[in-house]
């Protein structure tokens, strides 16, 4: 008995919450409805009393946030229409005089219909959106962090290389190390070398003669001239492009034109460290200083030798 009184009492409530929504929805509080609208939802779902009062409710939901424009909770609640009016499609068949606002339960079948077919695709790209969204913001968030990496590693090697050279500043200055150096290139040769082309071979005399050549013109700064090219220090040293290529491999571990470009790179590097004024010039000034043809290729060169452009290396010495 005490059960049936409390079951009377709560499909009460629930009926005066569902017409209190009713009652809001006809004067356009949609607000104030859907605050006893979802009322009627909670307590029905808590109950497992999917009734025509939470059917109804659902079918006012619906109509209201397709007033209110939102297509995502207008889909769902037109969806739990439909769901709900299958599953009881012929009970509500005998209820339909109580169940229907317009002409017949059909009608509001209809009308829910509508309701998900106008938003089915707008929800299908809000929820493609909103996942763009997310991966768009990780995707930021991780170049950030990379860039933010790549800046402090670049700063790393920049602040190296800066070290290094003051280092060898201090050596030059002082005539009893000028030996050891050249010791010291030496060992780096030896580190660099390459295996030696099987097709070609020269003596040792006549590869030790054309390095001594190759740092002549390094000690006049011939690599500063635009034209210091493989055919023109071949011509120059009196000496062809094929042997020339081969000792430079050979002897330093790298072709020609990089050989080329890290002399002009090291000349910038010191003069930047040594020279205030120099630190003020273009990219493009400095670039022709060293022979370089454009702009471009000068700076490309200088961040793969020390990971930062050239303005960004002379502002932090």
């Amino acid at each position: 008995m005490t059960f049936y009184f409390f079951q009377s009492k709560i499909i009460i409530y629930v009926i005066a919450n569902y017409n209190l929504g009713d009652l809001y929805n006809s004067l356009k509080k949609y607000d104030k409805a859907l605050v006893f609208l979802k009322k009627v939802d909670s307590i029905s779902l808590k109950n497992k009393s999917l009734d025509d009062n939470f059917l109804r409710s659902n079918y006012l939901q619906a109509k209201i946030y397709s007033e209110k424009n939102e297509p995502n909770l207008a889909y769902k609640h037109s969806k739990i229409y439909l769901d709900i009016y299958e599953k009881n499609q012929t009970k509500l068949r005998d209820e339909a005089q109580e169940v229907n606002f317009k002409l017949s339960s059909q009608d509001l079948s209809q009308e829910m219909v509508g309701i998900q077919e106008k938003y089915k695709n707008e929800v299908f790209w809000n929820k493609a959106l909103q996942v763009f969204y997310v991966l768009l913001v990780v995707g930021i968030v991780f170049l950030l962090i990379k860039n933010i990496r790549d800046k402090n590693k670049a700063h790393k090697k920049m602040n190296a290389l800066i070290e290094e050279f003051k280092a060898n500043l201090e050596k030059k200055e002082d005539p009893v190390t000028a030996e050891i150096a050249e010791i010291e290139v030496e060992d780096l040769e030896e580190i660099h070398l390459k295996k030696e082309n099987v097709n070609l071979s020269i003596d040792e005399a006549k590869e030790n003669k054309i390095v001594e050549k190759l740092l002549a013109l390094e000690s006049k700064l011939e690599y500063l001239n635009a034209d210091f090219t493989l055919p023109y220090v071949a011509k120059k040293i009196k000496t062809n492009t094929t042997y020339l290529s081969y000792v430079v491999n050979k002897r330093f571990g790298k072709s020609f034109g990089e050989y080329s470009n890290e002399l002009k790179i090291n000349y910038v590097i010191n003069q930047m460290i040594t020279n205030h004024m120099y630190r003020k010039y273009s990219t493009q000034a400095i670039a022709e200083s060293v022979g370089f043809k454009n702009a471009v290729s000068f700076a490309k060169s200088f961040r793969k030798r020390t990971g930062v452009s050239p303005a960004q290396f002379a502002a932090n010495i």
